[in-house]
């Protein structure tokens, strides 16, 4: 009998746990507690695949172990399809054996991801590992992205098996095909990066019931974060273990379900009929094996192959549904099923639809209790009670649309990553480093939403003569405006805004270049600046580029049907300042996508894609009504003047959804004169000052002589950059330029014929 030596990779986990798998020809996998007892159970099972079925022969010679390092930064994702980028990036070390083979090619795998590759030069080994590795670690969470860490060693083996010489099977892998475009939701592998379906053993227990005993497909209909997945993955580890328990120790019968999504379907199908043949084929292997295909997302499917629903990868599917010759199990939205039933009608009848609520509070509690529980055993962190209950307060209170299980457990897993990470760098380590407590989750909350401690935090007062105060220093000569921005957040802080809409949806009219851009970047920076990238929380639309035909859909989407910047950036990070500018130049059909976000704090595309802006502040600025005040003067009549305006121009219902409509006054002299003063403090901060440590001192000329080029009545304070631009900014780069040995000194500004001179001071 011939025998082979088929080379495996063993590791060991900071556990104490050994994985073994084989890194040639078909997968093997096998954990215990020493690298003894899993190199005997592959060279068990492998014994016993040669014996029966006869599998490839393998083809790596003298194969050698690499590590790849990729970049990665994770992802949170919620039920709206909100994207969080995780706090940092991590760098991930990927082991990669390769070989030469016989016909000069390389073969490559990666072991811990169960990747195999070829390639025909050596030198593009690495870069096709991390390719294909960034490519499996896309979109997971900081948790998940966890599991793949560099274990704490591994290294290359081999077991001898010796086989038959008789073929007692055909060599034909039957799921080539599925390999390529899914992963066996069975595997050890996939599950280590999808939870258990904590507290669901009522909704596991009829999945599994559904899956067993019956042969139609099935639709889990939910919002994002219940656990849809989670619970599809456990039904399928019971229904797996049933079936080899049943069947035997068979390939097919591990790996029975398996897991795609409509993008990866067609992944790299470029030519008509390529996707349409690569589906038939795996029909075909689904039915050889009977297998299930578990989709992702349902919704994907209509989007997937074609240029609309009727030609998609959904539309080729649904005969061989309804015939029975394959069968489904998908995941999708209520908003999103709606969608279905719209752009497809019929495909929905052909799953039996299976309803998941989420949890009410009691069964929250116990989740997180859970978790608590699990994460204290496994990695000996403690998250105490009151940091649970903090926690559970603050995503309710601030991430209403956030449903749980969801993010509310990934930001548990995060904080207790850092907080292992953190454990690691310490040479001593006290009890108290290994707690989580309300104080934590708090800060680890301000850092993700960028909302400062003063709202999160029920016991610290806000005084709003000083928050007015603080907008009076920024946004001058427009207390009226001012005290509306300190209303909207002393709302916001006693938690009486209402939490099915925006924060506040206020729209600004007054003449230009009077500060009402300024009051939406300084009410962003006063709510959302105390995170990470706090100068990204405003997003600013100018109105006037959506003013023809098909802009309402162009808000929402792009042509080839992706999410617009818009809805990427509000998904991404949804505590911002939105502020759609002009809002009069845009096209009717816009404002009726705007009924919807002004009243529920929502968008949906027609995909049924849903986003949130609940926990965003609406604004609209616009020039209404400027005309008629400055033929009129600026008197008491203005407010009433621009709210007419106001009034006009929008249908009744839109105008209604506003919370308050915010006059700006034209700047008088006196105001342009301390804007100038607060031009010229703002250049002591510019680079080329402080580097070499110059310091600027100005006389009231100067400020006077900026004020008088930069005042204009039509375009306000708009000019009065550019004159400082010009009269100062200018005149001190060409002396800095002249003298660039001066260091550490004054200069001082004047006004000498009409022109700023700089000279050197004490």
């Amino acid at each position: 009998m011939p025998s082979y030596k088929i080379p495996i990779a063993i590791w060991e986990d900071f556990g104490g746990t050994f994985t073994a798998v084989t890194v040639d020809g078909d997968l093997a996998e096998a954990t215990g507690v020493s690298a003894k007892s899993v190199q005997e159970q592959i060279k068990q099972y492998l014994s016993w695949l040669y014996r029966e079925e006869w599998p490839n022969a393998p083809v790596m010679r003298d194969p050698q172990l690499m590590f790849v390092r990729t970049n990665i930064r994770g992802e949170y994702h919620t039920e709206d399809e909100n994207v969080y980028p995780a706090e940092e990036r991590m760098e991930i070390s990927i082991p990669c054996v390769w070989s030469q083979c016989r016909d000069s090619s390389f073969a490559c795998r990666l072991p811990t991801l169960n990747i195999d590759f070829h390639c025909y030069e050596k030198k593009s080994i690495e870069s096709m590992a991390e390719d294909f590795a960034q490519r499996s670690l896309l979109r997971l969470d900081p948790s998940q992205l966890n599991r793949h860490l560099l274990p704490k060693s591994i290294r290359l083996d081999s077991v001898n098996v010796r086989a038959p010489n008789q073929l007692k099977s055909s060599t034909v892998n039957f799921v080539a095909t599925l390999e390529l475009v899914a992963d066996p939701l069975g595997s050890r592998l996939l599950r280590r990066n999808i939870t258990s379906a904590w507290s669901r053993e009522t909704e596991v227990a009829d999945l599994v019931q559904r899956l067993g005993d019956q042969r139609s497909s099935l639709l889990l209909v939910g919002e994002h974060g219940v656990g849809k997945t989670t619970i599809i993955a456990d039904a399928v580890r019971t229904v797996e273990r049933q079936l080899q328990e049943k069947e035997g120790a068979k390939e097919t019968a591990r790996y029975r379900f398996w897991f795609t999504s409509g993008a990866r379907l067609i992944a790299g199908m470029q030519y008509l009929g390529q996707w349409e043949a690569r589906c038939e084929k795996i029909i075909d292997e689904l039915a050889e094996i009977q297998g299930v295909l578990c989709i992702e997302n349902l919704r994907e499917l209509l989007q997937a192959g074609g240029d609309s629903p009727a030609n998609s990868v959904a539309a080729f599917l649904a005969p061989y549904l309804e015939r029975g010759e394959l069968r489904i199990v998908g995941e999708t939205t209520p908003a999103e099923l709606e969608a279905i039933r719209r752009l497809m009608p019929g495909f929905d009848v052909l799953f039996q639809i299976v309803r998941i609520e989420e949890f009410d509070d009691v069964g929250a509690h116990q989740v997180l209790n859970r978790l608590a529980d699990t994460t204290r055993q496994q990695s000996k962190i403690n998250v105490t009670p009151v940091a649970l209950d903090t926690l559970y307060r603050l995503f309710r209170r601030f991430l209403p649309y956030d449903k749980f299980p969801g993010k509310c457990t990934a930001f548990v897993d995060e904080l207790c990553r850092r907080t292992r990470l953190e454990l690691n760098s310490k040479t001593q380590v006290l009890d108290s480093d290994r707690e989580i407590d309300a104080e934590r989750i708090v800060t680890a909350f301000t850092q993700r939403t960028g909302l400062p401690e003063w709202i999160l935090r029920d016991e610290l007062p806000l005084d709003p003569s000083q928050t007015k105060e603080w907008f009076e220093k920024r946004i001058i000569g427009q207390t009226g405006a001012c005290q509306s921005a300190t209303d909207l957040i002393a709302t916001f802080k006693s938690g009486l805004n209402d939490p099915n809409r925006p924060i506040g949806v206020q729209i600004y009219c007054g003449p230009t270049g009077v500060g009402k851009t300024q009051l939406a970047k300084s009410l962003s920076t006063y709510l959302f600046g105390a995170g990470e990238a706090a100068d990204e929380r405003l997003v600013r639309i100018d109105m006037s580029e959506y003013a023809s035909f098909g802009s309402a859909e162009r808000l929402l989407s792009r042509p080839d049907g992706q999410p617009s910047e818009l809805i990427e950036r509000v998904r991404a990070q949804p505590f911002v300042v939105v502020l759609f500018d002009e809002i009069e130049k845009a096209a009717a059909e816009v404002f009726d996508v705007m009924l919807g976000l002004f009243d529920e704090g929502r968008l949906t595309d027609r995909y049924g894609r849903v986003t949130s802006f609940r926990s965003s502040v609406i604004l609209l600025t616009s020039n209404l009504g400027s005309d008629s005040v400055r033929r009129v003067g600026f008197g008491g009549e203005a407010a009433n003047s621009f709210e007419n305006a106001v009034k006009q121009f929008f249908r009744p219902e839109l105008f209604n959804r506003l919370d308050d409509v915010v006059t700006f006054s034209p700047l008088g002299r006196d105001s342009v004169r301390r804007i100038a003063q607060k031009e010229l403090t703002d250049l002591l901060g510019r680079e080329g000052l402080t580097r070499r440590q110059l310091r600027l001192h100005w006389t009231d000329a100067v400020v006077e002589h900026v004020s008088r080029l930069g005042f204009d009545e039509r375009y306000g304070a708009r000019p009065l950059q550019r004159a400082v631009e010009q009269a100062v900014v200018a005149p001190v780069s060409h002396y800095i330029a002249e003298n660039p040995e001066e260091r550490s000194t004054s200069l001082w500004l004047d006004v000498v014929r009409s022109q700023v001179v700089v000279r050197r001071g004490p």
